[in-house]
């Protein structure tokens, strides 16, 4: 898959949070202790969407918590990946 890189083995079920096969995720921050990390994933699945997504791990659990920070319609990944704003945004 290609958007394995992304994350480090036993961490597939972050993945799988974020993106459904055939979406590309991009890191947008690396990983910090207290806020997660930052990734913007272009969704193909229902035309295109672009949505920016901070994750937290949670110490003691198996899973994170998930946070939908930004959707913009259609492939905005450079938009979002540089924080500009964006006409069509809902968030």
């Amino acid at each position: 898959m290609e958007n394995d890189a992304c994350f480090s083995p036993g961490d597939e079920w972050l993945r799988d949070l974020i993106a459904a096969p055939g979406d590309l995720i991009v890191p947008a921050s690396p990983p910090d202790g207290a806020h997660g990390a930052i990734f913007t994933v272009l969704h193909r699945s229902r035309g295109l969407w672009t949505h920016v997504y901070r994750v937290e791990r949670q110490p003691g659990r198996t899973g994170g918590l998930v946070t939908l920070l930004r959707v913009l319609e259609g492939n905005c990944l450079d938009m979002a990946l540089a924080g500009m704003p964006a006409e069509g945004s809902h968030a």
